[in-house]
């Protein structure tokens, strides 16, 4: 019975004391409410979409994103949506913070630099003879950086303009072929490869008469892709190279790869139809272009 009176008051005071401070501790935002449970996508590029879950969250959370405030696009109870902001690649550690104090942990979240991306080329065909200005190529896509490279077949070339979502370069001279095309950011990340079609086909675009004498003429043969040892068939027969030419024989010169001057001369000036065609060394051949000339 003594005993039973001496813990009734031992125990009168504790419970007192806990009978007082109950109201507090129900009524005090638990610091478990700003726990972060998990973060999805756990690694993500600038610009991504981040979901938390937790909390609790209150009403007025916000999320540390290393030294960056982010203010939630999308707040709920145990939800909170911000978006990844733009800073360097690295990892970063996320915590929530309200009014009642900050989460007692975080989670890391890796930020990724995205690889350059080519949506397209243009133009995506050039002649083998073609002048600088008729090279350019601009380049679409997004993700380039201000110092990105553009690699022609591996090989970097220089750019005279670059954005975020374009980039302007001079394709080099090269024989004809498929060529490829990649930009590589600063860091080393680079975008699939394109490719760039090189044509060496000749062409014929036209054959107009040039100076006339009194027993030939010139014809001036006008087009693309001729070559310094391209060869000129009429009606079939390969007209000879200026060189080593006899006298009064007819020849054929290459003034430029678009031009041709073909000295004929004539058995009759009467008009008649000319079957004229450009070989060129590695055997690609032009359509027969007709004309008529004495």
């Amino acid at each position: 019975m003594r005993a039973a009176i001496a813990l009734t008051k031992f125990l009168r005071p504790t419970l007192l004391l806990i009978a007082c401070l109950a109201p507090l501790v129900w009524c005090a935002p638990s610091a478990s409410a700003l726990e972060i449970r998990s973060i999805s996508p756990s690694t993500a590029e600038a610009g991504a979409l981040l979901t938390l879950t937790g909390g609790p969250f209150p009403a007025d959370a916000e999320v540390l994103f290393g030294s960056e405030t982010l203010l939630p696009e999308l707040r709920e109870d145990q939800r909170l949506v911000v978006r990844v902001p733009p800073l360097a690649e690295g990892d970063y550690l996320l915590l929530v913070r309200g009014s009642v104090g900050t989460s007692p942990r975080g989670l890391l979240f890796r930020l990724v630099e995205p690889p350059p991306w080519i949506s397209g080329l243009s133009p995506t065909r050039l002649d083998e003879c073609s002048y600088e200005n008729e090279r350019q190529i601009r380049i679409s896509g997004r993700a380039f950086q201000s110092d990105a490279q553009v690699l022609v077949n591996q090989a970097a070339v220089p750019s005279s303009s670059v954005t975020a979502e374009q980039i302007v370069f001079s394709f080099p001279p090269l024989k004809s072929g498929m060529h490829s095309v990649q930009v590589v950011n600063p860091g080393g990340k680079s975008s699939l490869a394109h490719g760039v079609q090189v044509s060496g086909l000749p062409e014929i675009h036209s054959a107009t008469l040039g100076s006339d004498q009194v027993n030939s003429y010139e014809l001036i043969i006008s087009g693309r892709n001729f070559q310094f040892n391209s060869r000129l068939l009429v009606n079939g027969e390969v007209i000879r190279g200026v060189a080593g030419v006899r006298p009064s024989t007819e020849f054929v010169q290459v003034l430029d790869c678009r031009t041709l001057r073909y000295l004929r001369y004539p058995v009759t000036r009467e008009p008649r139809s000319l079957e004229l065609q450009v070989v060129n060394p590695d055997g690609e051949q032009s359509a027969i272009f007709r004309v008529t000339a004495p």
